[in-house]
């Protein structure tokens, strides 16, 4: 599929509720999700073209994707990451008085203490520059060198309001509630310039890209997403433009960085097989009687490469469902939560699903040493399941994974 940038720019506050309100304090998101951006543009395209055939091809189908849009077009830090409790961060220098002692993800070395029972693994539990202990490390993360990491944070703050009576239009006594949104500005340095959020949006019709585009432009590309829509709130100014090229400057083929994790001083165990997948979105994962799964396991990946239109060679297929049969989990770090929607066309509020969070680490084994042809074979399969995401809403921007995510193969951040 061809991938292009979606920028979304910050014009007022924008709320996009985590959950359903149960008190009087509404939390956002701190990134824009794919399924917010698709909705506000299929009510566009509604209000000046209709629901025809071109509505259902781009909004319906899975051949589009709108991808979620982090802050600055950051990644997601993996569930693995820990860094000093009290001095937590990335550090390059690592020199006395930076006030951060450094980032490091665990995969490799509790996998390898746990396979090898291997007593030179590195301890993670407490800091190496202080005493205190290592904790979870979480965020979104920018590559600005070959090792030089930066943590990126969404620009927040709290709004106050008050329900309005219907009778005298004046505030509801005990009626006040708090919202928490997004910043349409956020501070570099000693100035303010506009919160922006950057993702993809994928398509295998150019044509799609340029009607979207079309229709942005006679819109005048400003929108409303979130919540308060009627009172101020969720004014964005939506583009799409090509991938720049830049952005894959640090990314690695599929084949060097199973290599990388299965060896280089990483997993290199005899007799054994690695691969990992990070969720770099939240992802829904149905069973065979549709309840909804807490965990990804190797059927979940051959279903997706069995549903994929493009023709595969079946012996490869052959092999690559022999192969992967063999492979089990061999530790999971995640976390699950609900997710909630509305559907603005039906004016109702979208069933509950339970998601597996972004962020979250599976690690899979096997134990036999794979041929050259296995490895080759499985490369080339896992690439295509990456590219497809996985479980259910693909083109609501859930379901997105990195096979052998870069982060984990880094020594030291």
């Amino acid at each position: 599929m061809n991938k292009y940038q979606m920028n979304v720019t910050l014009l007022s506050p924008v709320c996009i509720a985590q959950k359903r309100g149960t008190g009087n304090i509404i939390e956002t998101l701190d990134y824009i999700p794919g399924s917010t951006i698709r909705g506000a543009l299929a009510m566009l395209y509604i209000r000046q073209r209709g629901t025809d055939a071109d509505f259902y091809r781009i909004f319906t189908s899975d051949n589009v994707r709108f991808g979620n849009c982090y802050p600055e077009g950051a990644k997601v830090i993996p569930s693995t990451t820990a860094s000093c409790k009290y001095n937590k961060g990335f550090s390059t220098s690592r020199s006395p008085g930076d006030g951060k002692h450094g980032v490091w993800d665990i995969l490799a070395e509790m996998a390898k203490y746990e396979v090898m029972q291997d007593k030179l693994a590195k301890n993670f539990e407490y800091c190496e520059d202080c005493p205190s202990v290592m904790d979870r490390f979480s965020g979104y993360y920018l590559q600005e060198g070959e090792d030089n990491f930066s943590l990126v944070k969404a620009s927040k703050r709290l709004v106050a309001r008050t329900a309005i009576m219907d009778t005298l239009e004046t505030a509801l006594p005990a009626n006040l509630y708090t919202l928490e949104v997004l910043n349409e500005k956020k501070e570099e340095g000693n100035v303010f310039v506009p919160q922006e959020f950057i993702g993809e949006f994928e398509t295998d019709n150019t044509n799609w890209f340029d009607e979207l585009n079309n229709l942005l432009s006679q819109h005048g590309n400003e929108m409303r997403i979130g919540i308060g829509k009627s009172r101020g709130l969720g004014e964005v100014d939506i583009k799409l433009d090509c991938w720049p090229s830049a952005w894959q400057k640090w990314e690695k083929p599929i084949s060097e960085r199973l290599d990388e994790l299965n060896k280089n001083k990483k997993l290199e165990v005899p007799g054994g097989y690695f691969f990992s997948v990070t969720l770099h979105a939240d992802a829904i994962l149905l069973d065979k009687i549709l309840r909804f799964k807490s965990t990804l396991e190797t059927c979940d990946l051959v279903e997706t490469l069995g549903n994929l239109s493009t023709p595969l060679c079946p012996n490869s297929f052959n092999l690559f469902g022999k192969t992967i049969s063999e492979f089990r989990h061999h530790r999971n770090w995640l976390s699950t939560h609900f997710v909630a929607g509305w559907n603005t066309a039906l004016k109702l509020p979208k069933e509950d699903a339970v998601a597996i969070s972004k962020g979250s680490v599976f690690l899979f084994r096997i134990d036999r040493t794979l041929s050259d042809t296995e490895k080759t074979n499985l490369a080339q399969m896992l690439e295509l399941i990456e590219q497809a995401g996985i479980g259910e809403r693909c083109n609501e921007g859930f379901g997105k994974i990195r096979v052998c995510d870069e982060f984990h193969l880094k020594e030291y951040k």
